[in-house]
């Protein structure tokens, strides 16, 4: 959640911030985070929303990719170093 918040991402419906509501205490292991480059209002906004991964994969068939697949897809990269240096900086602001 903390690399979805560096980049400007919010929860679709309620536009909080990522690391202001947290899903995976619901569906844990199960849980997919469904990611878009458009909101519902068809705007340009990053927003993403969270679910059952069985969902997503099985009943409308996207392709459901590994946080690894999404780092490696971002333009350019996400990096061991870039998550050390977004940890501190959390970190710090818990402090």
């Amino acid at each position: 959640m903390r690399v979805y918040e560096c980049g400007e991402w919010k929860w679709s419906k309620e536009h909080l911030l990522p690391t202001k509501r947290n899903c995976w205490g619901v569906l844990e292991e199960e849980t997919c985070i469904e990611a878009n480059a458009r909101n519902h209002d068809n705007s340009k906004r990053r927003f993403f929303t969270g679910g059952r991964k069985k969902f997503y994969s099985d009943e409308i068939s996207y392709i459901v990719r590994t946080l690894q697949q999404f780092y490696e897809a971002q333009k350019p990269p996400i990096t061991q170093e870039m998550l050390d240096e977004i940890n501190v900086w959390f970190d710090s602001q818990n402090n």
